[in-house]
């Protein structure tokens, strides 16, 4: 699933492996000239949001892995 704002974007998707289903929150991306303003934060609650209303009750564990910190866009 993908929620996009006017200031950036993330996505999420329910996985499985031998331990059971998860969550895994993963391209959490704000354009540059919106970040510092508490945006990230508000698109990760909109997106945990998003994900309990859909049903999900078990505890949703939050792992920073930035896959390129070189970009900067």
């Amino acid at each position: 699933m993908k929620i996009i704002s006017p200031y950036g974007h993330c996505e999420y998707a329910f996985e499985h492996d031998k331990f059971g289903y998860y969550i895994h929150i993963y391209n959490l991306f704000i354009y540059k000239k919106h970040r510092g303003k508490g945006k990230a934060r508000e698109l990760l609650q909109k997106t945990i949001n998003e994900i309990t209303a859909s049903g999900w009750t078990e505890e949703i564990q939050i792992v920073a892995d930035p896959n390129d910190p070189t970009v900067n866009k």
